[in-house]
């Protein structure tokens, strides 16, 4: 997996997912530094001039030789006009290549770490973000649960209405996630996010969270919450769309986020076997038969 490029270490994590730090790193007032340094570059000349010139006048530079003050004051005025102006059109260079490379530095960060459709964070954002987390804290006290979310009967938004029908409920999807999660609790490095992996799934990090009782209040509660959505209602008496959620809990369960995604994707594959729009937490005694389970519940979606 590709490194995500060194990010200003002035920032938090919570700026790093929502992407705001971009902005906040690469839009420094570059204007008011350019004319404060072309101002600076002017004085800083005009005072060698004058430095080089008598009381009486006479210029001492290597260039001209003038008895006239006024003369001499003219020819200096110009000068530093016209040095002030090429570095002006310099600086104004300068600043626009800044903008340029700006712009497409954000424009490549998007691609790489965004989900097109829905403007969530993406799957190559999800596990590069874990796994730097867990290179920076071996040795961590956080705790935090970890939900699989996939849709219920989406295909056949698809089919039925279209691909442009899909990819809007998808957005509206990830508004109402987006509005449970917890993005402003950070704690040990982690803080809330939730990642759009593919297809109809999405990964929710909630941090935390270190009870069974405390993810089921949150998986609960994003369920009757959905039920209830006005603009989701027309695909949900529509189409029977449904939620289904699977969850893990870190480290309690696993310690690896790797397996605890695969957990998660197990306790979510249990909701749908139990007849879907559920939650599951994961239990060890799911690790019988899963494989058979997951593959059977997989070709009917």
């Amino acid at each position: 997996m590709a490194k995500q490029k060194p990010q200003p270490s002035n920032i938090s994590r919570a700026e790093q997912i929502s992407g705001r730090y971009i902005n906040r790193y690469y839009q420094r007032p570059m204007v008011v530094v350019a004319v404060l340094l072309a101002l600076v570059l002017t004085v800083t000349i005009a005072l060698t001039v004058y430095s080089n010139s008598t009381i009486t006048g006479e210029y001492q530079g290597t260039i001209i030789t003038l008895q006239n003050p006024s003369t001499v004051l003219l020819n200096e005025v110009l000068m530093v006009i016209m040095v002030a102006i090429c570095i002006g059109i310099l600086l104004a260079f300068l600043i626009k290549l800044m903008q340029n490379t700006h712009s497409m530095e954000v424009h490549l960060y998007h691609i790489s770490n965004y989900d097109m459709v829905t403007g969530l964070l993406n799957r190559n954002f999800f596990f590069t973000y874990m796994a730097d987390w867990s290179k920076e804290h071996i040795s961590t006290t956080a705790t935090f649960g970890l939900l699989f979310i996939d849709l219920d009967n989406f295909k056949s938004v698809n089919d039925k209405i279209g691909h442009d029908a899909g990819d809007t409920l998808l957005k509206l999807i990830a508004d109402f996630l987006m509005e449970h999660t917890q993005q402003e609790t950070e704690k040990d490095g982690i803080c809330g996010l939730t990642a759009r992996i593919g297809g109809d799934e999405f990964l929710m990090i909630v941090p935390e969270i270190s009870l069974p009782e405390e993810l089921e209040s949150i998986a609960r509660t994003m369920l009757e919450d959905f039920s209830k959505d006005e603009k989701l209602l027309p695909f949900i008496t529509g189409f029977d769309l449904g939620m289904s959620i699977g969850g893990a809990l870190f480290p309690s369960q696993n310690d690896d986020y790797n397996e605890l995604v695969k957990l998660a994707d197990i306790a979510m594959y249990r909701s749908k076997d139990g007849g879907k729009n559920n939650y599951t937490l994961y239990d060890e005694a799911m690790g019988q038969g899963t494989a058979d389970m997951v593959l059977t519940v997989r070709s009917k979606k």
